[in-house]
């Protein structure tokens, strides 16, 4: 039995409120399995020594007696927990979920995985020793330790944080560093190998002494060492003869030269395993910082003399390793830095670097630069930049870069950045191009952009869009914008195969904020606040805040992320106001029908063909019209319908005869105008023709087409006539005084 000393107290002596409470839990008797044996004094705080009756099966993989010998010592602060150590001489402490100190006295049991300030919250009597029964039956099952848990660590306690390059130590290469003052009181140590990290001339304050172990199984945890002798017992253990490695070492280092003055630091690898036959799972690092200089440590060890003020080595000298007791050490908290594809496991977004799409991504403005940044820390893409402007002064309010990017190109310079900001090279190149206008682009950013497989439109500009939806050597587009006010976020997206494209998603998106009263103030009715940067006409900015760009450039990254994965189109609104709260809207999306004529494109939504049949059908045997609506892009030479108006109320419906009416329609154009800012407008009429007649024009339409000519003559704005029949819909356009005609199938 493990012997502990200390001055046995009656109850009523206890001083401690931890020791106090778990004496009057113990002595009310409310669990039979457990007997309170005496309390001790013991340094600045208390021993309450206990039985405890353990449900054990005769033969059992763990040899947990059916009553077990515990010491719970209490601290005398309230802000640590009891530590409960086992009595038995004979207790199987080489197990897992033990801590053993450095001197092997005394083996305590790890009884929780969450935090200390966690369990404290939470802490009484009756969860304390309820736990403690169930680890000694777990254990004694041999169940104590999950299959899917993580190995044990081979050591415990530390405070110094050391951080290390990714990956394995390379021997052979010298790490140094310098170190940066913590916080009560821990310093943090960063190791770079010496060709990166250094330049010359520079000291550094610590070196690199790499150790690797045998592989490590099914053992108990121990308590750091404090001294080089402590260290060593535990290293022979695991097969690393630390004096002839230190002995090595001390002389190579010596022999650099400019390293005397460094602080060594002992970098231990060890390879566990769960059993002596299992595969490696995983490795512990630990490092551990003396107290004295190289120098220091090799006259201590007798491995340098002085000489007329200067050490040297000493020849044919063997080192003292009996003096390792006097070169104390600190513990160090080992963290290693993290490689690109670190960075999705710890986001959650399940991307790693070998399925990662490749995206070109037009435009590095505040919302752009957000959106490639929290997507590059994710380990989402990998990215080529595009944009034409360069960084001025107002941008710097909500920008990723900041003032010193004042006057420098905006892609290259947010490229280079987020590069900075994460492992690896996330952005392969940022380019200072109109990637629409060939007369900038180089042979590189040409190719950058071909090689994409996602296209990324965050540029703020409708036109960029639009071009790149009518080219069909395209990848795949996806588009991002605020509103004008900035206070919504717009994600279009296009299908794989690209037969919805934005430029059909655009029109999809007007005509649903025409039918959703929540969307009234979403483009138009309420003008954006502005701010003047400058003298000129159109230098104006938007008064939008940082942390709106943030709100919404985080569901912009994860809609861009998600929507990678899926093949289908997809249409997005996110309203946010005052308070934070943010409102989704899906837009229901349609493939179009597009035809040329001419220099001319008509785009026709299917959806919006599928209401009009269904309008002509509720209405037989009259026939029914209305007003078509969409949009038309002058350069591109684009029209796009998407949207109708019902006929107004003063409309005259026959079986063979329909006569649109006025009433509302000016109300309902200007309304329609205002929500969109200006972007649907009038395109011109469509009736329907019965069951039995085709649907071409009759001389009654054929004047309603000279009528409409007429009205738009001179104008160069395009104008159409559709009618709707049973089974087709045709479609005239006419612009300046040339016509053309088309049928669709219904």
């Amino acid at each position: 039995m493990t012997k502990f000393e200390g001055e046995i107290i009656p109850i009523d002596g206890l001083r401690g409120s931890r020791s106090k409470e778990l004496a009057a839990y113990l002595t009310a008797q409310h669990t039979p399995y457990l007997r309170l044996i005496e309390c001790r004094k013991w340094n600045d705080g208390e021993f309450l020594f206990v039985e405890i009756d353990v449900e054990v099966a005769p033969r059992r993989p763990v040899p947990i007696e059916a009553t077990e010998p515990l010491a719970i010592w209490c601290s005398p602060s309230n802000n640590k927990l009891p530590v409960v150590i086992a009595k038995r001489k004979e207790f199987p402490s080489e197990q897992l979920h033990i801590t053993v100190d450095v001197n092997g006295d005394f083996a305590s049991l790890c009884l929780w995985e969450r935090s200390t300030d966690e369990l404290l919250s939470t802490f009484t009597p009756f969860m304390f020793f309820s736990r403690i029964k169930e680890w000694l039956e777990l254990a004694a099952e041999g169940k104590l330790h999950l299959d899917d848990q993580p190995l044990e660590p081979v050591l415990i306690g530390a405070r110094v944080e050391a951080i290390f390059p990714v990956g394995p130590i390379d021997g052979k290469s010298r790490y140094l560093a310098q170190g940066q003052q913590g916080i009560d009181p821990p310093i943090t140590i960063r190791f770079l190998k010496k060709t990166e990290g250094f330049e010359d001339g520079v000291q550094p304050e610590y070196v690199l002494l790499p150790l690797v172990t045998n592989v490590v199984f099914g053992r108990a945890v121990r308590a750091v060492p404090q001294s080089l002798e402590d260290l060593a017992k535990i290293l022979l253990a695991c097969g690393c003869d630390l004096q002839a490695e230190v002995q090595s070492w001390i002389m190579s280092v010596r022999n650099e030269g400019g390293l005397d003055q460094a602080r060594p630091v002992i970098h231990v690898t060890f390879p566990k395993s769960k059993s002596v036959e299992g595969s490696v799972e995983g490795h512990d690092h630990w490092a551990f910082v003396l107290t004295q200089s190289v120098a220091e440590m090799g006259e201590c060890l007798g491995v340098y003399i002085a000489d007329s003020g200067t050490l040297v080595p000493k020849i044919g000298g063997e080192m003292d390793a009996g003096r390792f007791q006097e070169i104390p050490m600190e513990p160090m908290h080992v963290v290693q830095e993290i490689e690109s594809k670190h960075l999705a496991i710890y986001s959650g977004t399940g991307e790693t670097p070998t399925n990662s799409i490749s995206i070109a991504a037009i435009g590095a403005g505040a919302l752009g630069s957000r959106v490639t940044e929290i997507c590059a820390r994710s380990g989402f893409g990998r990215w080529a930049i595009f944009d034409k402007d360069i960084f001025l002064p107002h941008n710097a309010v909500r920008h990723l870069l900041g003032d010193w990017a004042i006057g420098l190109a905006k892609a290259p310079y947010v490229a280079s950045f987020i590069n900075q900001l994460v492992p690896g090279t996330p952005i392969e190149g940022g380019y200072l191009v109109d990637i629409l206008d060939e007369r900038t682009l180089g042979d590189e950013a040409r190719e950058a952009f071909d090689s994409a497989e996602l296209i990324l439109d965050i540029s703020a500009s409708i036109s960029v869009a639009r071009k790149l939806s009518m080219r069909e050597d395209a990848s795949r587009c996806f588009s991002l914008f605020f509103n004008p006010s900035g206070r919504d976020l717009v994600f279009l997206a296009e299908s794989m195969d690209r037969k919805i494209t934005l430029i059909d998603l655009e029109a999809s998106y007007y005509s649903f904020i025409i039918e959703t009263d929540a969307l009234i103030d979403h483009l138009g009715a309420i003008s954006p606040e502005t701010v003047r940067y400058g003298n000129g006409c159109r230098d104006i900015s938007t008064r939008i805040s940082s942390e709106q760009v943030s709100l919404l450039g985080g569901i912009g990254a994860k809609s861009i992320r998600s929507q990678s994965k899926n093949d289908c189109a997809e249409a997005m609104i996110w309203k946010s106001n005052e308070i934070g709260e943010v409102t989704a809207f899906r837009v229901p999306t349609s493939e179009f029908v597009a035809s040329s004529k001419g220099d001319w494109t008509v785009r026709w939504s299917r959806a919006l063909i599928a209401t009009l049949s269904r309008l002509r059908d509720s209405d037989l045997p009259n026939e029914a019209g209305g007003v078509l609506i969409g949009f038309v892009d002058f350069s591109l030479k684009v029209i796009a319908i998407c949207s109708a108006i019902d006929a107004p109320k003063d409309s005259v419906k026959k079986p063979h005869y329909f006569e649109r009416g006025k009433s509302g329609l000016g109300s309902e154009l200007q309304r329609i105008d205002n929500m969109t800012a200006g972007q649907l407008r009038y395109i011109g009429e469509w009736h329907s023709h019965p069951t039995g007649v085709p649907a071409t024009p009759s001389a009654k339409d054929e004047t309603l087409f000279s009528r409409l000519g007429e009205a738009f003559a001179g104008t160069s704005e395009p104008h159409i006539m559709a009618i709707v029949g049973e089974r087709e819909l045709f479609w005239r356009m006419g612009i300046n005084q040339s016509t053309f005609d088309h049928k669709i199938s219904v």
